[in-house]
Formats: structure tokens, C-alpha cells, sequence
């Protein structure tokens, strides 16, 4: 019986096909990594609209299960922004990264954005863009569960400390395991990638 895989390794492309094909693997990580920050960034306008639109509708006189509700979908709505928001950058991570790994292994390129020579990778002094997105949805998430609290209408130290501890929270969840795995996994890229000159 043939087993396929072998067959399959004995195939051998060209050096001119291979590099076509390696061209088109390029630039398709980097449309996959511009794709999702696209994606990223729509889906954070629209959860500004429904947020806003929704703070103008709580300015309206309604009846408290119908405010609570409204109060509970933006806190749902939050959470998933804030788990979408690391689903997303890992997705961005992976496809720059690997297109960056694949120019300098195999183009040998100078330029250098995320694995520079030296090592010292540029970075802005006000913080990350990427940080920003994170920030919105742990402040939004706090800003409501404090407003949940306050339409329960439980003890106002009771309503801002139950905002804080929900940032505060969310806000660890994203440095200890977000942020983390985030920092980690351009190293655990270049080692999947392993070729001798990096």
C-alpha cells in the first residue's frame, strides 16, 4: 500500500516556485494581521455606539427591570468585547509575527519591526495602542457594574467600590494572563519558526 505522506515528501519544487508560493504565504499573513485589526477596531465603534446610545436611554425615565436589563447586556456585551479583545490580538500577533519571521529567514530582509537585531524592539513612551482597546472595555464594565448597583439601589460606597474591584479585577485578568501570553508568544513563534540567522 502507498502511503501518501511519502509520496508527498519526495515532491520538490522549483526554487522559483517555491519562493512564488512563500511570496503569496507572505502577504497573506499580512492581510489575515490588517484584516483583524480592522475587525478589531469596527467592532469597538460599534460597541461605542450601543454604549452611548444606551447611556441616552437610561437618561429616560423607565421602569427598573427594563433599566436593569439594558444594564446587564452592556455588562455581557463588555465581557465578550474584553475576551474578543485578546482573541483578536493573539490573531494579530500570530499572522505579523510568522510575516515578519518568513522576511527575514527566507528574504533576509534588513527591516526589522518585531525581532530587530539588537534587540530593542521600538515602542511608543505613551503605551500601546493595543492597551487602549483593553482599557475601554475594563472601564465600561466597571462604570456599569456601578451603575447596576446603583439602580439596585444599594449604599453608594457599596456602588463605587463595587466599580472599582471590577476594574481593578479585569485589570489584573489582563496583565496576568492576557498580557502575558501576549508577550510570550512572538518568542514562542520565533522558536516554532527555528532557522539559524535569527
Amino acid at each position: 500500500m502507498v502511503n501518501p505522506a511519502e509520496n508527498f515528501r519526495e515532491i520538490k519544487m522549483s526554487p522559483e516556485k517555491n519562493n512564488k508560493n512563500l511570496k503569496t504565504i507572505y502577504e497573506q499573513y499580512w492581510l489575515h494581521a490588517r484584516h483583524v485589526a480592522d475587525e478589531r477596531l469596527w467592532f469597538t465603534n460599534i460597541y461605542i455606539l450601543v454604549v452611548v446610545g444606551i447611556l441616552i436611554f437610561l437618561q429616560i425615565d423607565q421602569p427598573l427591570f427594563i433599566r436593569l436589563g439594558v444594564i446587564v447586556f452592556v455588562l455581557l456585551l463588555s465581557v465578550a468585547g474584553f475576551l474578543m479583545c485578546h482573541s483578536l490580538t493573539v490573531h494579530f500577533i500570530t499572522y505579523s509575527r510568522t510575516a515578519e519571521l518568513i522576511q527575514i529567514n527566507e528574504w533576509d530582509a534588513s527591516y526589522r519591526q518585531f525581532y530587530p537585531k539588537d534587540g530593542k524592539r521600538l515602542t511608543s513612551k505613551i503605551g500601546s495602542l493595543n492597551f487602549a482597546f483593553y482599557f475601554l472595555y475594563i472601564l465600561v464594565s466597571s462604570i456599569f457594574v456601578s451603575l447596576l448597583f446603583c439602580n439596585l439601589r444599594v449604599d453608594t460606597l457599596y456602588t463605587i467600590t463595587s466599580g472599582v474591584v471590577t476594574f481593578i479585577v479585569l485589570l489584573l485578568i489582563w496583565k496576568q494572563y492576557f498580557k502575558k501570553y501576549e508577550d510570550e508568544l512572538p518568542k514562542i513563534l520565533k522558536e516554532r519558526y527555528k532557522k539559524p540567522n535569527l
